[in-house]
């Protein structure tokens, strides 16, 4: 094989690699809390994108409620408060999901900030993330880190979220290793055909001298 023939395998040959081992990248879903009535309560199950999400409370009582999220920076339509979760319990929020998650991000507000002004996020692959509350507030908590089914949401008092943005893992690591295989497979198929051509060269003077002593 020709060097040209041997790079125009590999220009052929490395793209469907990408894409076969990532035909679609990650997945990206947004719950919002928009589909449900007012004052619904938790548990809730909802599904976007193909990826199941449950919320769940640990306290007791009604649990986390559907409010109508006017006006709140970083909120639209309807979001989910634990203003039903009264008398000492928790206030955590557990969310699970259908399939492992590598991003999320949301928007929470604290209702008095005098009580705290930080919201956590605890994964169960052992990450965490932490934000602060702006002065009116609101705010953004954002994590990335090894891939997680469940986060547990922490913060002071009454608080809500709304708008939860998760995304799936990219399988970054399956594509190194198609890669560095496709790459190591022609490499040796280029040395097995120089290996050949230099010894078709070395045979070739012999093979001429016995020509002309067999004629």
């Amino acid at each position: 094989m020709r060097v040209g023939s041997f790079l125009q395998a590999a220009a052929t040959i490395l793209p469907a690699l990408v894409l076969s081992a990532n035909p679609a990248g990650a997945t990206t879903a947004l719950f919002n809390f928009d589909a449900f009535p007012t004052s619904t309560y938790t548990p809730l199950s909802d599904t976007q994108s193909g990826i199941t999400a449950i919320f769940t409370a640990s306290c007791a009582n009604q649990g986390w409620g559907v409010f109508p999220a006017v006006g709140v920076p970083g909120f639209t339509g309807n979001g989910l408060a634990n203003n039903s979760c009264f008398g000492g319990s928790p206030e955590d929020l557990m969310i699970a999901f259908s399939e492992p998650i590598g991003d999320i991000n949301f928007a929470f507000l604290i209702e008095n900030t005098a009580e705290g002004t930080m919201v956590t996020a605890s994964t169960d692959a052992g990450g965490s993330a932490s934000a602060s509350a702006l002065g009116d507030g609101t705010g953004t908590l954002s994590f990335t880190g090894a891939p997680f089914t469940s986060v547990l949401l922490s913060g002071p008092g009454l608080w809500a979220i709304d708008n939860v943005v998760v995304a799936t893992p990219v399988p970054e690591p399956t594509t190194a290793l198609l890669l560095g295989g496709g790459i190591a497979g022609l490499m040796v198929f280029g040395r097995t055909k120089r290996g050949q051509r230099r010894s078709a060269s070395r045979r070739a003077p012999w093979r001429a001298k016995a020509a002309r002593l067999r004629a």
